[in-house]
């Protein structure tokens, strides 16, 4: 071990045989993804790299920018393979709860379409057609399939409590069951509540945290389910609930560990509701699937910390290509802008992945570690390419972070694009960028 250690201290050292030798292991031993396309099979996985996910029950497939066709694309092609060869069912979505009733009814086989149901999802992020055409595959692959191999969809997030009003009045009033006088004005008014709220009434916030708890135990004590139907109902419900709970705290708190630590108890929940031989898969920032802990525990970290090395985590990487932004103008508006990005930044992972031969890859770290020069690349803390909901910006600056702390697995893209979002679905500045902005870095 010290020999690694030493080997691996003077790798760090190096620049140019450093990148060179990086990129002769990954043009060996990566596995090449044949294209970017979802509706293409992962043939070369398949025959390369089945054995890696054998023992894993929970997948992290997160993204570097929340705004790229490709990484969509790619979460959809690997959710595909994973429900049709690991028996991954459930399908969890940082997004809140606005449309998931309406969203899981539809891949069942029930009303709506998928491009209507996509454009309304609650994050604008998701309203395009990469998400739309995973709703109709997910509906498409349920046909005919017995109730426990259909696929299911949640949103697990918990920054807005959209329609979780409706939906619990909606079940309390379908089985009629006996709650306390004023509930429903208790439920309209959590749901409506706004995180940027200036004035923030705590004594009221938490007077609502305790009638949402009886409303929970009125349920629980009052309606004994008498099928699976009636079950998977109360089951609903309850997560409903959970939700709108976690909301009413995130109001009162509006801080990331919270919210990160709200997405893993939900995640748990699902799986544990969905029976002990449940599969799950997350789509999420690479931030939030991350198993590091750099100034908070992360969903990710939580995972790890509950499932082990039953959950992995990949993360998604790119150098170049166009990416969503935005700029004050002259006028002090508030603009959407592409910035056509040419190269990954210097100094970077994506610089020296960006040299390999295949322009779409994975690598699963425990496999590239063995070697010593992949062992040098992942533990060196290097600042990594990273982009979150407000767009991406030139003069970010990214933390610094060992690649093996974050994830089990890395996917790397070389040249990214825009998504295509569904038309009058999201705000103008995404929709009608003005301007494109060539970054050179």
């Amino acid at each position: 071990m010290k020999y690694i250690y030493v080997l691996a201290l003077l790798f760090l050292n190096l620049t140019h045989a450093q990148d060179t030798a990086v990129t002769d292991w990954i043009n060996k031993n990566a596995i090449v993804i044949e294209d970017a396309n979802q509706d293409t099979p992962l043939t070369n996985f398949k025959a390369k790299g089945s054995d890696i996910f054998k023992d894993v029950k929970l997948f992290g497939f997160g993204e570097a920018t929340h705004f790229t066709k490709e990484f969509f694309d790619l979460k959809v092609k690997y959710f595909k393979y994973l429900a049709e060869n690991e028996g991954v069912t459930i399908f969890m979505i940082e997004d809140i709860h606005s449309n998931m009733y309406e969203i899981n009814n539809f891949i069942k086989g029930g009303q709506g379409n998928a491009a209507q149901l996509a454009g309304s999802m609650g994050f604008l992020l998701w309203r395009n057609q990469e998400v739309q055409g995973l709703l109709q595959w997910m509906r498409t692959f349920n046909e005919g399939k017995p109730a426990d191999r259909q696929l299911k969809f949640y949103s697990i997030d918990c920054q807005s409590a959209a329609n979780t009003n409706v939906n619990l009045k909606r079940f309390i009033n379908k089985y009629s069951i006996k709650t306390r006088e004023g509930i429903s004005a208790v439920l309209d008014s959590c749901s409506t509540l706004s995180v940027f709220s200036k004035s923030k009434d705590e004594v009221k916030l938490k007077g609502y945290t305790k009638q949402l708890q009886t409303l929970q135990n009125d349920i629980e004590t009052n309606f004994k389910p008498e099928n699976q139907e009636q079950a998977n109902d109360l089951n609903d419900a309850l997560y409903t609930l959970t939700i709108l709970n976690q909301f009413t705290g995130f109001v009162l708190t509006t801080t990331q560990p919270y919210r990160d630590k709200c997405m893993a108890d939900n995640v748990q929940w699902i799986l544990q509701h969905n029976g002990p031989a449940a599969k799950g898969f997350i789509w999420a920032h690479n931030s939030h699937v991350s198993k590091e802990n750099t100034n908070y525990k992360r969903l990710g970290m939580h995972l790890k910390n509950t499932f082990g090395n039953a959950y992995y985590s990949v993360g998604f990487s790119y150098a170049q290509g166009k990416l969503w932004g935005v700029k004050v103008n002259d006028k002090k508006e508030v603009v959407g802008v592409v910035y056509n990005v040419k190269n990954a930044e210097k100094k970077t992972p994506e610089a020296v992945l960006s040299q390999a031969q295949a322009s779409v890859f994975f690598v699963d770290f425990k496999q590239a570690a063995q070697n010593i020069v992949m062992y040098g690349f992942l533990n060196a803390k290097l600042k990594c390419m990273d982009t979150g909901g407000n767009g991406f910006y030139p003069k970010q600056s990214g933390a610094k972070a060992k690649l093996i702390d974050m994830y089990d697995g890395l996917i790397f893209i070389r040249e990214v694009s825009l998504p295509h979002y569904i038309p009058g679905k999201v705000k103008e500045t995404m929709q009608n960028p003005v301007e494109e902005i060539t970054i050179t870095r």
